[in-house]
């Protein structure tokens, strides 16, 4: 599977509003559970710095200090007055000037989920790089509908306020903070222009970049959440009818569902090493650096391995990011996937594992100092442990951080916007769906789940601090919070000490070890600090050496020597005891002082809390579709109204044909709101796109709200209004309701010629307005009746439509649409993603349907028959099959 994020897509992430915020409630305690719950008896570190961070905020305490949330940006890009056409998406800065110079302006969108509550502050954060500046950019809210990969200066949104803020002089290497506190008020996406008002630009880090935008949320204090009781949702029907397919169920757990938003979780390595054929035998899990070489040289390989925990939904996307420090390369390196069974600190090039995949990615030239990603999506299904090797297919070898650098490697998971969560259950379920129809026509859907045995996993939730500064003697009235860095010095130097502050949240079991992690800059000692706890009456931007709150216990932790471009790990285990706020101060015993990074600085301090929980976990009932090809068959999959940017339902659906071979139909409506193509490619080409090859589209009329359908037929290369085509032993027709389907149409004229020259034992028709239709929005076109009589007196088999965005199965029927033995089957598949529509009046010769489920149909056509099969997104359970034969 190989998934290409769009607009977030960030699941997206990304995006939706939650209405109700007492489901909210109920959904990030359930997730909150899952996340400490679905985890194997090994450690990871899981990077609490996006959505994931709400989630394990929420999780049913009253009274809890607000923690600052920090979003990392899912899509930015500068676009160029003086390149109006191009895109610079993968660039890793982002770029602002104007004035009498061409305009270069960067946009920034992120996605917020989680906020059940009134928000204090919101601050946009972007790291400048190279270039300062003595007047610096404004920022403004923009449009949303834009995409990293395809925005230039041409397609760019327009400005939705005025400036919401606006800066003066900006110095290289720091951060710079934006209040976008009036644009930010809940869950949602949001999208940021940065724009110059003078000559004297600025350069700033991408996401591509070393130090990504951020949004930092600060809920405000009163902030409390209280969760909802679960709601019950169980049904027992059964049915056994003469002549209709209607699927049945009888499970038995009690389950909630609900709408969960798109959160990135970032894990980092757990163990990594690099092998040498030169040094076959030697292991170099320790080194500060990974290394690839190859071709002539001696092969240098590098292994990383992650465990991934708390993934409950769908993965949208899976990202291996390696930071390359000394040695770029001409030709980087590919990525595989290889046996977990090594250890960082016994694997050599002897006994290396071998490689499991073939390449999942492969780069082509790589910078020093910037951050490299490569897609391993198809890798990354669930929870687990992945194990990666990075092999060079050339000379020019690379040099990445190792974990025991600055720069550990990630794994950056983005799960799906729609899922299903289940809470624990508590023996196996076993749900079984059955019908018996005369007209063989089966709707079944059999689904099972296995209840693990309990366990006790460890889980490591890395906090990155919310506050930090540090005070000094000689300056005591003076504040320090925005600093980059944080100072101590003592003994017979006046003192400098550093305070730093997390709030805990989700620690959900007892706490095995807390960690406090901070990153030594650019001044070692031989003599390092000590950490003690500290009071809490204190903040960032107001501390001062003669305000600092009193040491509270005796040293917890001391240090010796310690070098520089390193972390150093304190022991506090003894001062965190569960979900609340932590304060330590750094001290001291030395006159041989040190500088560690701030959060104002390239390396956030840390705390790494490893906690066992004893839970007992279910995983979601999903239906598991099988099939056999025979020689002959051929499959044909798809589904209509698809793609939108205002949500990802359209990336799940794509990810199901992912898995599917064959030819992908549409079937109309393929980006909305107007088929444009910006939209085109800026919505459906990230997700349903990605198999645009094979793909046999049809329009939609949102399609045709752009004059002419232009977008769609400039995005299929011109592809013909109407047309046909053969798939094994079927004549397939893909037609336009959009445009004339009278009797005397150029369409119709052309298709009864084409019958007539083809004639087939099986055919099948597609087009996007359906003739019939229980559908409550739009329900039954007459205006189609003319292609339904011809299909009808033609013999053929199906007719797959949408514009109703439900899915609806009808028996066979005749030209006025009665039940007949032998006849004409509808499927109305408008379940691409879009959005749902419900039913009305349910006509007489509608057998199965269902207006909650996004999915696609698969066709498996034979020679003399076919079977159908409604498979749905993962997190749900609806399916719909069967098999009839050809007439």
């Amino acid at each position: 599977m190989n998934v290409h994020p769009k607009r977030s897509k960030s699941g997206n992430l990304r995006k939706a509003n939650i209405v109700l915020c007492n489901v909210l409630s109920v959904f990030w305690v359930i997730t909150a559970l899952t996340l400490v719950a679905c985890t194997p008896l090994f450690q990871s570190t899981l990077v609490v710095s996006s959505a994931m961070q709400q989630a394990l905020s929420i999780n049913g305490a009253v009274g809890l200090a607000p923690a600052s949330l920090t979003f990392i940006a899912e899509a930015d890009a500068y676009v160029s007055e003086s390149n109006p056409g191009t895109n610079y998406g993968n660039s890793t800065t982002l770029q602002v000037n104007g004035a009498s110079n061409p305009e270069v302006e960067s946009f920034i969108r992120f996605t917020v989920t989680g906020i059940s509550g009134s928000i204090q502050t919101v601050r946009l954060r972007v790291y400048d790089t190279t270039n300062a500046t003595n007047n610096g950019p404004a920022v403004y809210a923009t449009g949303t509908f834009w995409a990293e990969t395809g925005i230039t200066w041409t397609t760019r949104p327009g400005r939705l306020s005025g400036a919401l803020d606006n800066k003066g002089s900006i110095s290289t290497n720091t951060w710079v903070e934006y209040d976008v506190t009036s644009q930010v008020q809940g869950n949602g996406t949001f999208s940021f222009v940065l724009a110059a008002d003078s000559a004297d630009g600025a350069t700033f880090s991408s996401r591509q970049g070393s130090q990504p935008p951020q949004l930092v949320i600060t809920p405000a204090d009163s902030l409390t959440t209280t969760p909802s009781p679960s709601a019950t949702d169980t049904s027992t029907p059964s049915s056994t009818p003469t002549d209709s397919a209607t699927p049945t169920s009888s499970p038995s757990p009690t389950s909630t569902n609900t709408q969960t938003p798109t959160p990135s979780l970032t894990f980092v390595t757990n163990a990594d090493a690099y092998v040498n054929q030169s040094n076959p035998s030697t292991n170099y899990g320790n080194a500060t650096t990974l290394q690839a070489d190859g071709a002539s040289d001696p092969d240098i390989e590098s292994f990383i391995r992650f465990t991934v925990t708390g993934i409950s939904g769908t993965v949208q996307s899976a990202r291996l990011r390696v930071f390359d420090t000394t040695n770029g390369s001409a030709n980087g390196p590919a990525v595989y996937a290889t046996g977990t069974s090594w250890t960082e600190t016994g694997i050599t090039w002897n006994n290396r594992p071998a490689r499991t995949s073939g390449a999942l990615d492969n780069k082509g030239s790589i910078s020093p100092n910037t951050w490299v990603e490569y897609n391993v999506t198809s890798l990354v299904s669930g929870n687990g442990t992945f194990s990666f090797v990075l092999a060079a297919d050339s000379t020019d070898g690379a040099v990445f951080s190792s974990r025991q650098g600055s720069q550990p490697p990630q794994l950056l998971v983005m799960l799906a916007g729609s899922s299903t969560i289940t809470p624990s259950f508590t023996a196996t379920e076993t749900a079984t769906s059955s019908s018996t129809p005369t007209d063989t026509a089966t709707a079944t859907s059999t689904l099972s789940s296995t209840p693990t045995s309990t366990q006790s996993p460890t889980t490591s939730l890395t906090f990155i601090t919310n506050a930090d500064a540090y005070v000094n003697q000689s300056n005591s009235s003076t504040n320090y919070g925005n600093a980059t860095t944080l100072q101590v010095d003592g003994a017979s130097d006046p003192d400098i000490e550093s305070f730093i502050r997390f709030t805990v949240t989700g620690i959900s079991g007892t706490i095995q070890s807390a960690r406090l992690r901070v990153y030594v800059t650019t001044n070692g000692s031989n003599n390092g600090p000590a950490v003690y706890s500290t009071g809490t009456s204190w903040t960032e931007t107001g501390i001062t050496w003669n305000n600092r709150p009193s040491r509270t216990n005796g040293a917890v932790d001391n240090k010796g020597s310690i070098g520089t471009n390193t972390w150093v790990e304190y022991n506090v285990t003894s001062l965190v005891t569960g979900n609340e706020t932590f304060n330590f101060v750094l001290a001291a015993d030395s006159t041989d002082g040190i500088i560690f990074s701030s959060r104002q600085g390239s390396q956030p301090p840390q705390l790494v809390i490893t906690f066992i929980s004893n839970i007992t976990i279910t995983p979601t009932l999903t239906p598991t579709p099988t099939s056999t090809l025979s020689a002959g068959d051929v499959v044909f999959a798809g589904a209509g109204d698809i793609s939108s940017c205002n949500n990802n339902n359209d990336e799940l659906t794509a990810q199901l044909l992912d898995a599917i071979p064959g030819t992908v139909f549409t079937t109309g409506d393929n980006a909305y709101d107007n088929g444009t193509f910006t939209q085109y490619t800026n919505c459906y080409d990230p997700t349903w796109g990605r198999h645009k090859a094979r793909t046999k589209p049809i329009p939609g009329n949102h399609e045709y709200n752009t004059s002419g359908a232009a977008g769609y037929f400039q995005y299929f290369n011109n592809i013909p209004s109407y047309y046909a085509y053969n798939l094994g032993n079927w004549r397939i027709y893909a037609l336009n309701s959009e445009i004339d389907v009278s009797a005397s149409s150029p369409q119709v004229a052309w298709l009864q010629e084409d019958l007539a020259e083809n004639p087939s034992q099986c055919v099948l028709a597609y087009w996007h307005q359906p003739r019939w239709s229980s559908g409550a929005t739009h329900g039954s076109n007459s205006s189609m009746q003319t292609l339904w009589q011809i299909f009808y007196g033609a013999g053929a088999e199906l007719v797959l439509t949408g514009h109703e965005h439900n899915y609806e199965r009808f028996a066979e029927m005749n030209a006025s649409g009665a039940v007949v033995s032998q006849g004409l089957r509808e499927f109305v598949v408008g379940t691409g993603g879009g959005s749902h529509y419900n039913f009305g009046a349910i006509l007489p010769a509608s057998q199965v349907r269902n207006s909650s489920t996004y999915g696609v149909l698969k066709l498996t056509l034979h020679t003399n028959s076919y079977d159908w099969q409604f498979i749905p997104i993962a997190g749900s359970t609806f399916t719909d099959s069967g098999s009839t034969d050809c007439h």
